[in-house]
C-alpha cells in the first residue's frame, strides 16, 4: 500500500493549495475547492474541499471520466471524491487537483495531465491500494477572520 500525505500551504475564497508527498518526497502539487470546514463554516456542494484527515485510495470505474482514477473512499459528508487531472477550482467540485506546478495568483496548477499520471502510476504499481492524509493549512487569526468573513457571503439568501 502506498501511503500519501496531502499538506495544505495555502487557502484563498476559491481554491486551495496544497502538496502530495510519499516517503518525505514530495511528488506534485495539489489544487481543491476552499477549506471552509477548516473555518468551521459549512459546506456548500462543488464548492468545499473534503474534511482533513485518512481515507483508503482504491483505483475504481468513474462513470464521468470514463475510465479508471483513484477514489477517496469513506470521506464524511462527500461522496464520489476522486484525484483527476484539472487546472483550477472551475474544474473540481470537491476533488483533488494534481499539477508539476501552483500559482497562488492565477489559482492553477500546471501540467496536471502528466502530474496525474504520475501519480496514477504509482498507485496502480502499490496494487491499487493507497491511503492518503490531508493535512489542513495552517491559519493565523486575521488572515483567518478575513477569509471567514469573504465566504459568508456565500451563505446569504439570494433574491429572486
Amino acid at each position: 500500500m502506498l501511503d500519501l500525505i496531502l499538506t495544505r500551504f495555502a487557502m484563498t475564497p476559491t481554491f486551495t493549495l496544497g502538496t502530495i508527498s510519499s516517503r518525505s518526497e514530495v511528488l506534485c502539487f495539489t489544487l481543491e475547492d476552499t477549506d471552509r470546514l477548516r473555518l468551521d463554516l459549512p459546506k456548500l456542494p462543488k464548492k468545499t474541499a473534503i474534511p482533513a484527515g485518512t481515507y483508503p485510495v482504491h483505483m475504481t470505474p468513474s462513470a464521468r471520466f470514463g475510465r479508471i482514477t483513484p477514489h477517496l473512499m469513506d470521506v464524511p459528508g462527500f461522496s464520489f471524491i476522486r484525484i483527476h487531472p484539472g487546472n483550477t477550482d472551475k474544474d473540481t467540485e470537491g476533488c483533488i487537483l494534481p499539477g508539476r506546478g501552483a500559482d497562488l495568483f492565477l489559482g492553477m496548477v500546471r501540467d496536471s495531465a502528466k502530474a496525474y499520471q504520475e501519480l496514477f502510476s504509482m498507485i496502480d504499481n502499490a496494487g491499487g491500494l493507497a491511503q492518503i492524509t490531508i493535512i489542513g493549512a495552517p491559519l493565523d487569526g486575521v488572515y483567518s477572520a478575513r477569509l471567514r468573513a469573504a465566504l459568508l457571503k456565500d451563505y446569504e439568501p439570494k433574491e429572486a
